[in-house]
């Protein structure tokens, strides 16, 4: 099973797939799951998705989500902001792959929790000051799907939950998964406090920002920026920071070039409206004059994945386009021709170029069947 090509923004909890069947207690709903939350990996050995959402009213919200589908990790955090909103704005989204330590200490942990289904049904709350958790575990025969709410608006500081479907210790659950997402405690911060937490880079403090765009900015320009990646802060990426890449990544060469062409690619993992409306033509411009450049990225940089190359290839393709098939076919295959000689200059680039030209081949065959329509 290829995980990494998990989508790009997998929220499981979809109203889709939870509301075809429900009960209600009171000021509780309870939910069933209608079909697998997961399509596509339902022989997945290994799932278990931990989704919170609270607010202090239905407009007012932040919720944050950690999933494994074997070793695939994705961390997600959003909170919607703006204006004068109890909650400042957050849009993260990561995928890794995770070490064989990290998986297992996981695995240990949820074991010991001895998690249970005493009620059917995903328990959320129908009034709007609340807060829920959602659980889904598949692992080995135990398969669970269930949940806790609780009032947001009570004084205390510990949440006292007003209805559960699960036993066990489910804070051993979600305190294992926490230690996989580092960056919580600071989109946490940002989302409630309007600031950053303090960070470290290489032992040396960094500011406290009042957003993730200023802390994003600021390693843009400093002397932390070659470890952006690394500090796994690509968190709230907007359109001027991504536009600001853009311009200076067809500028920069050597490690500057890479750390904008990194930026950009990362940001492709955020929700699609922060993208620029020029990216398809900034990228392209891009992948014709540093082809080289392109491929080598992808081929040597571990934490990039195929599903990375596979959004480029999609934004690419809409510039490929043409008013006929044949300006389609014409353009497609010039790219294809520049990928190529890089290819003949560095055979090491050619498993990372087979990819890429499959995918830009699959793209335009599913754009034709679209223009028969």
């Amino acid at each position: 099973m290829n995980t990494v090509l998990l989508p790009l923004l997998l929220i499981v909890i979809s109203v889709a797939t939870l509301r075809a069947q429900f009960s209600h207690d009171g000021d509780v709903r309870y939910d069933t799951l209608r079909e697998d939350p997961f399509p596509g990996y339902e022989k997945a050995s290994f799932v278990v998705n931990w989704y919170h959402d609270e607010g202090i009213s239905w407009g007012q919200r932040y919720h944050y989500e950690i999933i494994v589908i074997d070793t695939l990790l994705v961390t997600n955090f959003y909170s919607k902001g703006g204006g004068d909103e109890t909650y400042h704005h957050v849009a993260y989204l990561r995928k890794r792959i995770l070490e064989s330590s990290e998986l297992q200490h996981l695995k240990t942990k949820i074991k010991s929790a001895r998690i249970k289904q005493h009620r059917i049904g995903i328990p959320r709350p129908t009034f709007s000051c609340s807060g829920f958790d959602v659980l889904i575990l598949r692992m080995n025969s135990k398969q669970i799907a269930g949940g806790r709410i609780f009032s947001e608006c009570d004084e205390d500081t510990i949440p006292q939950y007003d209805a559960e479907t699960l036993t066990g210790a489910f804070d051993t659950v979600t305190g294992a998964l926490l230690s996989l997402f580092p960056m919580f405690d600071t989109l946490h911060s940002i989302v409630t406090n309007g600031k950053s937490l303090p960070l470290t880079v290489n032992d040396k403090p960094l500011p406290v920002f009042r957003n993730v765009d200023d802390l994003v900015y600021h390693l843009v320009d400093t002397e932390f920026q070659n470890n952006l990646w690394n500090l796994d802060t690509m968190a709230a990426i907007d359109s001027p920071l991504v536009s600001r890449a853009l311009q200076r990544l067809n500028v920069e060469n050597g490690k500057n070039q890479e750390f904008y062409f990194l930026v950009i690619t990362y940001a492709m993992e955020e929700l699609l409206p922060a993208l620029p409306s020029t990216i398809s033509l900034e990228l392209i411009a891009f992948v014709r004059s540093h082809p080289s450049e392109f491929l080598s990225y992808f081929a040597s940089e571990p934490s990039l994945q195929f599903g990375q190359l596979d959004d480029w290839a999609s934004l690419l393709s809409n510039e490929l386009q043409g008013k006929t098939k044949a300006e389609y076919d014409r353009n497609e295959l010039a790219l294809e021709q520049i990928i190529a000689r890089a290819v003949a200059q560095d055979s090491l680039l050619k498993p990372t170029a087979n990819v890429f030209i499959d995918r830009l081949r699959d793209i335009k065959h599913n754009d034709e069947e679209h223009m028969k329509e």
